[in-house]
């Protein structure tokens, strides 16, 4: 059954995994017809998503995004019995030519779980394909190894082990911030391939993490942005600082 169920804090293997399965079901030319992304809808919105069928040939893909109806919070979305079961019901009857990706992305750091309790997640996990991206750690290295050893194949450059080791002590765990310090790193050995630890000391960040910074503008903490922001700007130039943000809040 064409159905998913992706959910997790490490958000860019989450999107990473979303667009792998657009490029599998509708290609690279694909019709916006066929592919809708829906943030927390109401009810009916909702069950009708989980109903439809592709009008013309083909498949059609539909994300939504609903942690409000799997997360315990105060904006948690509210179904009486007879919602329940028909949800349940549109889980289990997804037809075949509709692809449909259930996200329940959890803000980094709060360490929630859908809840196992509702009924709309026993049947999503019996009938979905359901899969867990959790964030990693620093220490956790021999997991974050080989996601970056791809990363890098993808962009036509390969790590050395001591390379990979650095790259996860200067830049954390996050693997949208570790990919983007791949991207630095590509252009910066242009036009060599291997990335030596000696590039990873000359061009990633040592010290204060600038990652830090897109989740405390988020969380509207701003006197601490500034702080993290002025000891950046002791060791880096502000253009690579704004150009970082630029780019993390367009991603």
């Amino acid at each position: 059954m064409p159905l998913y169920f992706f959910w997790g804090e490490e958000d860019y293997l989450i999107e990473r995994e979303v667009r792998a399965l657009r490029q599998r079901v509708l290609g690279d030319g694909f019709d916006a017809l066929n592919y809708r992304v829906l943030d927390n809808p109401d009810f009916n919105t909702f069950d009708e998503a989980l109903r439809t069928s592709p009008m013309f040939f083909g498949e059609i893909l539909y994300v939504i995004k609903c942690d409000k109806y799997f997360l315990e919070s105060k904006t948690k979305a509210k179904l009486d019995d007879k919602q329940t079961q028909m949800l349940c019901e549109s889980f289990e009857n997804v037809t075949d030519k509709a692809h449909i990706v259930l996200l329940c992305q959890i803000p980094r750091g709060e360490k929630k779980k859908p809840d196992s309790r509702k009924k709309i997640y026993k049947t999503v996990a019996k009938v979905a394909d359901v899969k867990e991206f959790a964030a990693y750690k620093a220490y956790e290295d021999y997991k974050i190894a080989p996601i970056l050893k791809n990363l890098a194949k993808e962009k036509d450059i390969a790590l050395s082990p001591d390379s990979i080791a650095l790259l996860i002590e200067y830049c954390g765990a996050q693997i949208r911030n570790l990919d983007m310090q791949l991207e630095k790193l590509k252009i910066f050995a242009y036009p060599k391939k291997q990335i030596s630890a000696d590039m990873v000391k000359e061009i990633c960040f040592l010290g204060e993490d600038i990652f830090l910074l897109p989740d405390l503008i988020l969380k509207k903490e701003y006197t601490k942005a500034l702080e993290q922001i002025t000891k950046i700007l002791q060791k880096s130039h502000y253009l690579e600082v704004l150009g970082f943000l630029q780019t993390s809040f367009l991603n």
